[in-house]
């Protein structure tokens, strides 16, 4: 006998409509799929805003981001990067050149000892 293979969208929708007959408890409901009660109520409310596109994967790439530069800064840098392409070395910057180009102080070696 082959192996049973459904995909995750399947799966969903067949938990929203076992719950939608009212066939068992939501926490046996939950067993029953190896969800959490947690997500089973997400995909519940996900399901009634959205229909069946709410229950499809959501990006988790996060919507903001806190320390993105403004637009307009971007393009100066950008612009300044290609007229002055040297000065991103370290040395017109007042950026200390090992943050640009990683090397060892003096007397300090960077190299693990062989065995």
């Amino acid at each position: 006998m082959p192996w049973l293979e459904t995909s995750l969208m399947e799966q969903r929708e067949r938990f929203i409509r076992d719950h939608r007959l009212d066939l068992y408890p939501m926490l046996e409901l939950c067993v029953r799929y190896g969800i959490s009660r947690k997500t089973g109520y997400k995909w519940l409310a996900r399901f009634e805003d959205a229909g069946r596109r709410g229950l499809q994967d959501r990006s988790r790439a996060p919507l903001q981001c806190p320390h993105r530069i403004a637009e307009d800064v971007a393009t100066v840098i950008c612009a300044a990067r290609r007229q002055h392409p040297t000065w991103w070395r370290g040395s017109g910057l007042g950026i200390p050149r090992w943050t640009c180009r990683p090397s060892a102080p003096p007397g300090i070696s960077w190299h693990a000892a062989a065995w």
